[in-house]
């Protein structure tokens, strides 16, 4: 495995990440956010060892966009339009409001903003077109 497929790979995965349109599945949803949680806690763990705010800095930066676009698409899978996403800047009462509004089942079969992402099954966590895991 080289390190341009590797690179490609992450590259897929982030551009389907910020992807806004379609629509997202619960564990999409919940996935990236526990993997956003994840990073920001070693890089708050990280910061705090070498006393420099540089790397929650950088993983703020880069799972804003995707959490963000994910929110989107969670909420165009039930059927709402993105902007609902806008809840998540109101600290705590928007928290609860677009938490409650993502754990809903989203519209089975096509809605007006794609087809069903459960048929799909095109998760935001499949490396997909990627010798990745295969052995040589």
């Amino acid at each position: 495995m080289s390190k341009q497929q590797i690179w490609q790979t992450v590259k897929r995965f982030y551009i389907y990440a910020i992807r806004l349109n379609g629509r997202s599945t619960r564990a999409d949803y919940f996935g990236l956010n526990l993997v956003g949680l994840f990073f920001a806690y070693f890089g708050w763990l990280y910061s705090n060892m070498i006393g420099i705010e540089i790397m929650m800095t950088l993983v703020t930066i880069i799972m804003f966009l995707p959490a963000l676009a994910v929110g989107v698409r969670r909420l165009q899978d039930c059927n709402r339009k993105g902007y609902w996403v806008l809840w998540s800047f109101i600290p705590v009462v928007g928290w609860l409001i677009l938490f409650y509004l993502c754990i809903q089942k989203g519209t089975k079969g096509t809605n007006q903003h794609g087809p069903d992402p459960r048929k799909n099954r095109k998760s935001v966590f499949q490396l997909y077109d990627t010798d990745l895991f295969k052995k040589p």
